[in-house]
């Protein structure tokens, strides 16, 4: 995974993905945003010095959008995933890789949306106050040895380690069908392809750790 800086050729996608309505019920402001509104706003962000819009990329394509914007208190963030990319536990790294440079984060999340705080938990995020019916989150981060490419280094063999996890928690569930119908034979072959991934599972580790 990794973040560009937006552009105008984004428009139109930023424009769908704001008003995708599981993104609008999750917002601040939930109201559907018109194309003229949009343009306005997306021409100001872009030429604001204390605004910070970057689109998330991976192997799929565009992700989502990342938003800070510099404040009293630090950085407040605000991030939008495709519709495509939810369900694949794609936010809590991406809020990672938005947070790697040394500073205060803060982020605002509705109290019923417990998607958006467990992704914000997961990346570092802790709750301070209720205020404005919001829920404030704060992380703050240190100044870290590594470099952002080598965190993104690191966030993509954690990628890689859920998706072949992902894989493994099938071969279990089949594992349990077959043994159930007390067919041995299909039951060692199984066995064996849950090996082999658990090895790759240990691999992935141990790079990460290097």
């Amino acid at each position: 995974m990794r973040l560009r800086p937006a552009t105008m050729a984004d428009a139109r996608r930023l424009f769908d993905w704001r008003n995708d309505p599981a993104t609008r019920a999750a917002s601040v402001t939930t109201v559907p945003v018109s194309w003229e509104d949009h343009l306005t706003w997306m021409e100001a962000s872009l030429s604001q010095s204390r605004r910070h819009l970057h689109i998330a990329e991976g192997d799929i394509g565009p992700l989502g959008s990342l938003r800070l914007d510099d404040c009293l208190e630090g950085t407040e963030l605000s991030i939008t995933l495709a519709p495509e990319a939810r369900g694949r536990g794609l936010a809590a790294s991406l809020l990672r890789l938005a947070t790697t440079e040394k500073g205060l984060y803060l982020a605002r999340i509705r109290p019923e949306n417990t998607a958006s705080r467990r992704a914000f938990e997961a990346a570092g995020f802790q709750f301070i106050r209720h205020s404005d019916s919001m829920d404030w989150f704060r992380k703050d981060s240190q100044e870290s040895n590594m470099t952002p490419e080598q965190i993104e280094a690191k966030l993509r063999l954690i990628d890689g380690i859920e998706q072949v996890r992902s894989k493994n928690n099938v071969n279990w569930m089949n594992l349990l069908r077959v043994a159930l119908k007390a067919n041995p034979e299909a039951t060692l072959e199984l066995v064996r392809d849950i090996n082999s991934k658990d090895n790759e599972v240990s691999e992935l580790f141990a790079k990460l750790g290097e």
